[in-house]
């Protein structure tokens, strides 16, 4: 299969509790991945994961598949690492 590459921004906004943001990317990303998503699909899916489990409290609380459609969906600002050219 051909590699892949794919950069997907940061959420930025406020957060309450980072604990369990990376778990929450990877379990994410890898449900995506292994679904036959692209790259880019698993990453946007386990960014917006990680990002809405920042929003509460705990590393264990409950993100509801809507909550994540909602931010997926959502206008939230994202923030660009500058050492990445999106054009």
């Amino acid at each position: 299969s051909a590699e892949q590459e794919a950069y997907v921004p940061g959420y930025n906004f406020r957060t309450v509790d980072t604990v369990g943001a990376g778990d929450a990317f990877s379990a994410g990303f890898l449900h995506r991945l292994l679904a036959d998503n692209s790259i880019k699909k698993a990453c946007d899916f386990g960014n917006a994961l990680g990002a809405a489990t920042t929003r509460t409290n705990g590393g264990t609380s409950i993100v509801t598949l809507e909550k994540i459609k909602e931010l997926l969906q959502s206008d939230s600002e994202r923030t660009i690492h500058p050492n990445f050219n999106l054009g």
